[in-house]
C-alpha cells in the first residue's frame, strides 16, 4: 500500500489488519459489491494517481493501491477497469458496471455519485505560449480567447460553470490537451498543473501562469444508486480518514515532495504509520529499470528499532537487496525465472 512508505503493498496490508477497524456488515458488502468483486473504475486522465505501465500494461498508482487496501478489508476480490478519462469513469458508474471510483468532487457528478472526503487536493492550472500577451490568470476569461479543456474532466465542468467570456474547445482526453494546443487549437492550455509541466517538457515556447484557477479535490465515489450507499459512504470515508492519519499527503505538492525524497535518500523508515505500535524499515529491489521496485522490509516493534543502529540495518538491507537483484539476474539467463 502507498501510504508514502517503501514498504510493499503485502506487508503494509499485513500491519494495517492489526489496527482495530470499523466493520462492514454483509448487506453493506452485497450492496456495495453486488456480484461479490469490487469492481473499481480507473481515471487515468490524471497519471499523478494512476498509469498504466506502457511495456507491461499493468496499473499503477496510489488510487491502485487504495483500491486493494479496500478489497482487503471488506474480505472481496479486486477487480480494476482503466478508463481513458474521468468521464467515462463516471459512466461506468451511472450504468452500474463499477462499484466503486476515484474521481475529483464535482456537484454535477453529485447527482449520481456518492463521495469520501477529499484523499488529495490536485491544483488546476493554466499554460500559454511564450509569446502570449497573457500573464495572469485573471486575463484569461476574456472575450476571443480559447481555453482547451480535456472533456469531462473536473476542470472541464468547473470552468464550463465558471467561464463567461472566453470558449472552451475540448480534447478528447486530459492528456490530449497539450497536444491539441500545439497544434494549433486554442490560446490557453487548462488542466492539472503537474501534468500540464510535465506535457510541457516535450515541447519549447511554454510557459505556466503563475498560481492556480482551481483545487480539485480527488475521492472516492459510489453510485447513489445503491440501497445502502450513505452507510458504505460513511464507512470509506472512515478509511480515508485513516489513511491520512497514517502520512498519507493531502496535496499534491506534499505528496510529490515526499515521493521525491524517499527516492532519492534510497530507504524509507516508516515510524507507526499504520499500527502505533509496529515500524518498517524498506530498501527497494530493482528487476528492471522498466518495473516499479519491490521493497525489502524489516518489520519489528517501534520498541525494538530505539535500540537498534538504522543506519547499519539500512547498509544491511541494500546489501542484500544487491544480492536478490544480481541472483534474479542470474536465474533469468538461465531462463529458471
Amino acid at each position: 500500500m502507498l501510504l508514502l512508505s517503501a514498504i510493499t503493498s503485502s506487508q503494509a496490508q499485513s500491519i494495517s489488519s492489526s489496527r482495530p477497524m470499523k466493520t462492514i456488515n454483509p448487506a453493506m458488502i452485497s450492496s456495495f459489491a453486488p456480484t461479490g468483486t469490487l469492481r473499481v473504475g480507473i481515471n487515468l486522465g490524471n497519471p499523478i494517481l494512476a498509469n498504466e505501465d506502457a511495456t507491461t500494461h499493468q496499473l499503477q498508482g496510489v488510487t491502485i493501491d487504495i483500491a486493494q487496501e479496500i478489497g482487503k478489508r471488506i474480505g472481496l476480490p479486486v477487480k480494476l477497469t482503466p478508463f481513458k478519462t474521468a468521464g467515462n469513469t463516471v459512466d461506468a458508474v451511472k450504468t452500474g458496471d463499477i462499484d466503486l471510483v476515484f474521481v475529483a468532487i464535482d456537484p454535477v457528478r453529485g447527482a449520481d455519485i456518492s463521495y469520501t472526503p477529499p484523499y488529495i487536493q490536485i491544483e488546476g492550472a493554466y499554460m500559454v505560449k511564450s509569446s502570449s500577451p497573457i500573464q495572469s490568470n485573471e486575463a484569461v476569461d476574456v472575450t476571443g480567447n480559447e481555453i482547451v479543456v480535456g472533456k469531462g474532466s473536473a476542470y472541464d465542468l468547473y470552468l464550463t460553470r465558471e467561464i463567461k467570456n472566453a470558449t472552451l474547445l475540448r480534447a478528447a482526453s486530459s492528456q490530449a490537451v497539450v497536444d491539441d494546443f500545439m497544434s494549433g487549437k486554442g490560446n490557453v492550455a487548462a488542466g492539472v498543473k503537474q501534468q500540464l509541466e510535465s506535457d510541457a517538457k516535450r515541447y519549447e515556447g511554454l510557459r505556466m501562469l503563475p498560481g492556480r484557477f482551481m483545487v480539485i479535490n480527488q475521492a472516492i465515489g459510489i453510485p447513489k444508486a445503491r440501497p445502502q450507499y450513505e452507510q458504505t459512504t460513511a464507512y470509506l470515508s472512515e478509511v480515508i480518514t485513516q489513511l491520512k492519519q497514517s502520512g498519507f499527503a493531502e496535496d499534491e505538492p506534499s505528496f510529490i515532495q515526499r515521493m521525491r525524497k524517499i527516492k532519492k535518500q534510497g530507504f524509507y523508515f516508516s515510524q507507526g504509520e499504520i499500527d502505533p505500535n509496529v515500524s518498517g524499515l524498506a530498501v527497494p529491489v530493482r528487476f528492471s529499470n522498466k518495473e516499479v521496485p519491490l521493497a525489502l522490509t524489516l518489520v519489528a516493534s517501534k520498541n525494538r528499532f530505539d535500540f537498534l543502529n538504522v543506519e547499519k540495518l539500512i547498509e544491511i538491507l541494500q546489501e542484500n537487496a544487491a544480492l536478490i537483484e544480481q541472483r534474479f539476474m542470474e536465474l533469468s539467463e538461465k531462463g529458471e525465472i
